[in-house]
């Protein structure tokens, strides 16, 4: 459940940036905007940062589980940071329709290579985010 803006308000003069979105922050618009103010303004380099770090912490964290019996590898895959729609949907819990659906509607970003969908092991985190915060 996303919360009102104000739930991300303290007292007034700062925000609460959840480390999910730091990361699409930093990856989608702030990225370049940190490379060309660094140095400018200690406090501005101090905040993107720790944007930066939060980003990849959860980064780590959301891709780097691990499971009790490793899983054999999937062959047909060109890395372990990409995912079939068929392993994507097994980690889901859904069908693989289910997930065909999600990147046809564009809920879930993905690349279509080779007549076969493949799924950035961290989009598929972000995908998962997303869906547990509407239950």
């Amino acid at each position: 459940m996303t919360r009102p803006p104000e739930g991300y308000l303290i007292p007034a003069t700062s925000v609460v940036v959840p480390a999910r979105i730091a990361r699409l922050l930093m990856e989608h618009a702030l990225e370049g905007f940190r490379v060309r103010w660094h140095g400018v303004d200690p406090e501005l380099d101090t905040v993107l940062t720790a944007l930066a770090i939060a980003g990849r912490r959860w980064a780590l964290a959301s891709t780097d589980r691990g499971t009790a019996v490793a899983a054999a590898p999937e062959l047909s895959e060109p890395s372990n940071d990409w995912l079939s729609t068929t392993r994507a949907a097994e980690l889901l819990g859904v069908t693989d329709r289910a997930v065909r659906k999600a990147l046809a509607d564009k809920r879930l970003k993905g690349h279509h290579r080779g007549g076969r969908w493949w799924i950035a092991r961290e989009e598929l985190a972000h995908y998962r985010a997303i869906r547990n915060q509407h239950r």
